[in-house]
């Protein structure tokens, strides 16, 4: 958890723990795993690449599409779903 990790400043955390809370619920676990890991933890295409085992430009497509439907979802009325196709 953010709370063990003595290596971030106060204001850090604050950032991580408000980046958590700021990503819409209606996004996926792969596309909320795929930004944490961009965003928060700031790995490269080449560092999730070899993570997940995909090629950089699979990681790039995915990150593409998860950062999509989160400014897709963050447009939404308060409470609000899509009814998109969920891809």
């Amino acid at each position: 958890t953010e709370q063990n990790r003595p290596d971030l400043a106060a204001e850090e955390l604050a950032q991580v723990v408000v980046f958590q809370e700021f990503l819409p619920r209606q996004l996926s676990p792969r596309d909320r795993a795929l930004l944490k890991l961009a965003y928060e933890d700031g790995l490269s295409y080449r560092e999730l690449s070899a993570l997940l085992g995909v090629p950089p430009a699979t990681c790039g497509t995915w990150l593409y599409r998860a950062r999509q439907r989160c400014r897709h979802y963050l447009t939404l009325p308060e409470g609000g779903f899509s009814h998109e196709k969920k891809t």
